[in-house]
């Protein structure tokens, strides 16, 4: 893993859900300019297997937007090579949160961040509060077991709780990805409201990503979780 050369590798960029093909560390694509993080990557055993695995951040700039998500890579003992896991560890934006360090442990990820929610500061200021996420690897993908259950994903605005309608799923399950065989993280009986989110960019056909309500637990309509519904079998 550790002589592997992320600047001249194939990325999957989750904020705008298209592959990136780097060069010497850096690509342009369609006005966005993409580059990898010179201080990294992190290496750690993340899946227990006994080998490497790494994190590294891609940075995407363009159109007054910025983004820094970190990707977990682990090592494909059969091909020999490193894997890029689609779902983002952290994921600061401009204007939005600040992640301040990331903690391995036995297949979980806790990480710190200075949050940008009720920060009534500018954008160009650093949020004061600091708060911590717990992500965990499960069947091969990464999504957020706490404080809420959400998948690890830009879920975008979230319309207020005038904006959900009453859950209608029909027994349907909300996924940690746009893939068969991500784990469910939360099935129709624990949700109470959903809507669709507005920006589907990324989803692949015959899937939805959706903003949804807790039927129990704590929750904030300002800040939902997230998680991808099968609309098509």
């Amino acid at each position: 893993m550790e002589e592997f050369d992320f600047a001249n590798a194939e990325w999957f960029d989750a904020r705008d859900g298209r592959k990136v093909r780097l060069k010497d560390g850096r690509a342009m694509v369609k006005a966005t300019s993409y580059s990898v993080n010179a201080k990294e990557p992190v290496f750690a055993d993340v899946n227990g297997d006994g080998q490497s695995d790494a994190l590294v951040s891609l940075l995407a700039e363009g159109d007054g937007s910025f983004s820094e998500f970190t990707y977990l890579w682990l090592w494909d003992a059969k091909k020999r090579s490193p894997q890029q896991l689609r779902q983002p560890v952290t994921d600061d934006v401009r204007c939005g949160n600040v992640t301040t360090s990331i903690r391995v442990g036995k297949s979980e990820l806790t990480v710190r961040f200075l949050d940008r929610r009720k920060f009534t500061g500018t954008c160009a200021e650093k949020p004061a509060r600091t708060s911590t996420k717990q992500v965990v690897l499960r069947k091969g993908f990464l999504y957020q077991a706490k404080p809420q259950v959400s998948a690890l994903t830009p879920c975008g605005p979230a319309p207020g709780s005038e904006g959900f309608t009453p859950n209608d799923l029909s027994g349907g399950v909300f996924q940690a990805a746009p893939d068969s065989d991500a784990p469910v993280i939360v099935r129709a009986e624990g949700v109470k409201l959903w809507n669709a989110a507005t920006d589907q960019s990324g989803v692949p056909k015959g899937w939805v990503k959706a903003m949804y309500v807790p039927r129990s637990g704590s929750y904030d309509y300002a800040d939902p979780p997230c998680g991808f519904i099968k609309t098509q079998y």
